[in-house]
């Protein structure tokens, strides 16, 4: 007589896996500068979703393209470890999906002599060390990004 143990195993080795599979988190490479959320959605849905949000999270719309899907809000400002800076979050809304990207452009101004510099904008990415504001301005990128509550999310290097 055949045992059922065998057959047992195989089911919850497979159970496992399926399980272990879903449960893992994404791995975001360092240097990602886009955020890709992939839904069920038309461009128009994300569209309103993300209004919807960045009113809920206090964040102003800068200028907005209804025709293109198209968001880029206002400054967004975010203390660091040496300074603060603007981060400007642009969004871009496709069936299927929601596409993030940030600006960057630190609060520091350097004077030599009568000429002043002030900072250029720079692409928000996967960089900086604790508390600096490169890793405020990408974590709170990534944080409003998760807070959409959208279960796939992709990070790309994207150039």
């Amino acid at each position: 007589m055949n045992s059922p143990f065998p057959i047992l195993s195989i089911i919850i080795a497979s159970l496992t896996f399926v399980n272990n599979s879903f449960s893992q988190e994404v791995v975001i490479p360092k240097k990602a500068n886009k955020i890709i959320l992939l839904n069920d959605k038309t461009a128009e849905e994300n569209f309103t979703i993300l209004k919807q949000s960045l009113a809920e999270a206090g964040i102003e719309v800068a200028n907005q393209d209804k025709d293109i899907f198209q968001i880029k809000t206002g400054a967004i400002i975010t203390k660091g470890f040496a300074g603060g800076s603007e981060v400007f979050l642009l969004l871009s809304c496709k069936d299927s999906s929601i596409i993030i990207r940030g600006q960057l452009r630190s609060s520091l101004v350097i004077t030599t002599g009568n000429a002043t510099s002030d900072s250029a904008l720079e692409t928000v990415s996967n960089i900086g060390f604790k508390g600096s504001i490169y890793r405020k301005a990408w974590e709170g990128m990534d944080n409003f990004a998760r807070s959409l509550n959208i279960d796939r999310i992709h990070y790309e290097v994207a150039k």
